[in-house]
């Protein structure tokens, strides 16, 4: 490439003209460039297009299996966290969740306790176990959720007669179940050879005689059960905190079946296994208890008490499902009558108190 200048002659005013000569080789290199330029496109265009690995795009925020995983398990969580927030406050019908929740975790425990086979341990002394969980578990629940873990003076008389009567209800439950058995410690199967001749008479002129008494002891508990409700629905309220409630049981219960479990009973060890099903059922009892009294402090008693039978409904379905007993008129009569109770109240809805 060649550069000429020209200056301007004759009063030309000194301005200069640069002119740009381009040469043969460089124009004919360009006009073949034009050339083939298409014919490289054409025989590009005919061919699909590959795709290496070097190709491909990789994105610079590369998130590894372990952040992921991680990602999966707090979004799990926070739904968790939401739903037990809407079944605890949130919703219309958080008196009836909370109860329903409640009788769902007992008929859990009674699942368990159907699947696996354990040790047989004295009824005392799992009472004591689980009133000592329940201790624990409140403790620490009052701790979490920054409550004084001290009960409030204004209704420590009322929790004391809760706990009596819940206690007092408890052991005619018990005793309406097995009439005498820790008193007198009768004979309530007759199996075998005996070797005085007038025990067996003696037996069952005891369990025909005294048949009343579970039958009383069945209704006073039912009474005190009631009243319990009813302390525990007044101290809930009272002090907005229904753990409390949970709490004055276990610490009158324990010593109490303590003594029981040492006077009218021998203590047996637990195996390892055994212990270990005491605690989860022991930490579930406490979540039980919590949603109860949750329940009886936001709706009336009335309404609950048909919600509590959905435990009774659970239980008959799982027997008749999976543990092969038999159906009868009786039983689906009863379970209907307990859809029937239910489907209604949740019909009609809660009921807004005047304060």
């Amino acid at each position: 490439m060649a550069l000429s200048d020209h200056d301007a002659r004759d009063g030309g005013g000194g301005i200069g003209v640069h002119v740009v000569e381009v040469g043969e080789e460089e124009e004919s290199g360009a006009a073949a460039a034009d050339e083939i330029s298409p014919l490289l496109a054409e025989v590009g265009g005919n061919k699909p297009t590959r795709m290496t690995i070097f190709s491909v795009s990789y994105p610079k925020n590369r998130h590894s299996t372990k952040e992921m995983i991680s990602r999966a398990a707090e979004s799990e969580v926070a739904f968790l966290n939401q739903f037990a927030l809407w079944v605890w406050n949130e919703s219309r019908y958080s008196g009836f969740l909370c109860m329903a929740s409640s009788s769902a975790i007992y008929y859990f425990m009674d699942v368990l306790l159907d699947i696996f086979s354990v040790q047989s341990i004295p009824l005392f002394e799992t009472i004591f176990t689980r009133c000592f969980i329940l201790v624990i578990m409140s403790l620490l629940w009052l701790r979490r959720t920054g409550q004084s873990l001290i009960i409030p003076t204004n209704v420590r008389k009322i929790l004391i007669f809760r706990s009596l009567a819940g206690f007092l209800s408890l052991l005619s439950f018990i005793y309406s179940f097995l009439g005498l058995l820790f008193i007198f410690q009768p004979m309530l199967f007759v199996t075998g050879s005996l070797d005085e001749p007038g025990q067996a008479s003696n037996t069952l002129f005891l369990s025909t005689r005294n048949k009343i008494f579970p039958i009383f002891a069945g209704i006073f508990s039912s009474t005190l059960g009631g009243i319990s409700y009813c302390l525990v629905r007044a101290a809930a309220k009272a002090t907005n905190q229904p753990v409390y409630t949970v709490l004055s049981f276990g610490i009158l219960a324990c010593p109490l079946s303590l003594f029981c479990a040492y006077t009218f009973q021998e203590f047996q060890v637990p195996s390892f296994f055994t212990f270990l099903l005491m605690i989860v059922l022991g930490i579930l009892a406490f979540f039980a208890e919590t949603l109860s009294a949750r329940g009886l402090q936001l709706e009336r008693i009335g309404k609950l008490t048909n919600i509590l039978y959905l435990k009774v409904l659970l239980s008959q379905l799982w027997s008749m499902t999976f543990l092969g007993a038999e159906p009868s008129f009786d039983k689906l009569l009863g379970c209907l009558v307990i859809v029937a109770s239910v489907c209604t109240c949740v019909y009609f809805g809660p009921e807004k108190e005047s304060e």
